[in-house]
């Protein structure tokens, strides 16, 4: 079966990736805030064309399967789980889990060294009053997220430096994914994922595949 990919093999710079309508991803790319206060300028972002949703607290991580990025408070959300780091708790939960989901720390409160360790692998930690420098980073994240190419380099990355899988297996994933955006069906990746892929990696991968947009 390996040898296939030695034949056949491609590059991901051949890709071509061609950005996607800011209105567009805006509108299709679901933004869940999690904050147990009134969020600043919540309806603006939704008169801006955003997809926003806010949570008080979650009681399970299913419940953010369907957004591709996270705004995160890191004080009175997360007790539901029974750690005392509460959203910090959460932001590490979900970077294990959807290693490919965009999350935005924004907290006015101090980080203690445990917490800040905790949310270190979120992509932007922002203070909560900042609210242009929100702005951006969300704005930035939707184009990020849009982007099925800069989604598999966050999974790539997460798979050899925090999963230690084989360099060469990732190449093979890769291949299949490479190969799926060229045809532009998710079938035979999806296929490759569920039989040939270890099951300690299986679940994100497969909630990769489902976020893929042609």
């Amino acid at each position: 079966m390996d040898i296939k990919y030695i034949w056949s093999k491609k590059s991901l710079s051949s890709v071509e990736v061609i950005e996607g309508d800011l209105a567009y991803l805006k509108r299709n790319t679901p933004i869940a805030i999690i904050d147990d206060q009134p969020f600043p300028d919540l309806e603006s972002y939704r008169n801006a064309g955003y997809s926003v949703t806010q949570f008080t607290d979650i009681d399970s991580f299913d419940q953010l399967v369907s957004f591709p990025i996270i705004i995160c408070d890191i004080q009175g959300v997360g007790r539901n789980f029974g750690d005392t780091s509460e959203g910090a708790y959460i932001v590490k939960e979900i970077k294990d889990l959807y290693p490919d989901k965009y999350v935005i720390v924004a907290s006015s409160h101090a980080s203690s060294l445990k917490v800040a360790s905790m949310i270190s692998a979120a992509d932007q930690k922002i203070s909560r009053g900042d609210g242009d420098a929100l702005k951006t980073a969300v704005n930035n994240a939707v184009k990020i997220m849009g982007n099925d190419v800069e989604r598999w380099r966050r999974i790539r990355l997460h798979l050899i430096h925090n999963k230690n899988i084989d360099l060469f297996e990732v190449w093979k994933i890769e291949q299949e994914f490479i190969s799926a955006l060229a045809k532009k069906d998710s079938k035979g990746f999806e296929s490759f994922v569920n039989k040939h892929t270890p099951d300690m990696i299986k679940g994100l991968l497969i909630n990769f595949v489902s976020g893929i947009i042609f």
